[in-house]
C-alpha cells in the first residue's frame, strides 16, 4: 500500500512537471548556456581577458 501511494505521488509530480513545461524551460536554458560559453570562450581570448573569467561565466550558468 505504501508504494503505491508513492507511486501515485510521483506520477502526480511528474503530471505538474509535464503541465509547467518545466522540460522545455531547461533545455532552453541548456542551449542558451552552451551559447553564452561557446561566445565567451571565443571573444574572451580576443578581448585579454583572463582565464579565470571564462570560469566565471561557467560557474555563474
Amino acid at each position: 500500500m505504501v508504494s503505491t501511494d508513492k507511486a501515485v505521488a510521483m506520477t502526480g509530480f511528474f503530471e505538474e512537471v509535464r503541465r509547467r513545461k518545466v522540460y522545455r524551460v531547461a533545455a532552453a536554458y541548456i542551449i542558451a548556456a552552451g551559447g553564452i560559453v561557446q561566445l565567451a570562450s571565443a571573444a574572451f581570448p580576443a578581448w585579454e581577458l583572463p582565464n579565470w573569467a571564462l570560469r566565471l561565466v561557467i560557474v555563474a550558468l
